[in-house]
């Protein structure tokens, strides 16, 4: 088992999945964007605000193993990056608490503790119980395949 035995919140699964403190967060990322874009780019450039958080070498056992997992699916998964976006606005009005990025494609990901979260605006809904049950590995087939379509 993968994540910690005793029951969390969620903010303790997130701090657990990205490997920092939570609990301050710099102003500037909770700052509106105009769009997705900007949201994406503003959480690129402040990765280092997470505990220097590495996009291309997570550092944390849930991530990595979740990183490993896409990595392995994808032809080229030599371009993939994971980002950290809790407490950004791209949190905040969009949902969205990590995203992977390869080849210019992403795929946006909402970290939760409920698996019966109704309405969630991410591409993929990863819960706490997915790693408990190991149905974390059936995400990141899901996030390859996502990266790895074709665009329209």
């Amino acid at each position: 088992m993968l994540v910690q035995s005793d029951p969390q919140d969620g903010h303790g699964f997130q701090n657990e999945f990205c490997g920092c403190d939570l609990t301050v967060v710099d102003p500037k990322l909770k700052q509106r964007v105009r769009n997705f874009r900007e949201g994406i780019q503003r959480v690129k450039e402040c990765q280092c605000l997470y505990n220097h958080w590495n996009p291309r070498r997570p550092r944390t056992p849930l991530a990595q193993c979740l990183f490993q997992k896409v990595k392995s699916r994808l032809k080229t998964g030599d371009d993939l990056r994971l980002f950290i976006a809790i407490n950004t606005a791209l949190d905040y009005w969009m949902g969205v608490d990590c995203f992977f990025e390869c080849n210019g494609r992403i795929v946006t990901v909402d970290l939760s503790v409920s698996s019966y979260k109704r309405y969630y605006k991410a591409d993929i809904l990863l819960t706490r119980q997915d790693f408990v049950k190991n149905h974390h590995y059936k995400k990141g087939d899901i996030i390859a395949r996502k990266l790895s379509q074709k665009r329209r």
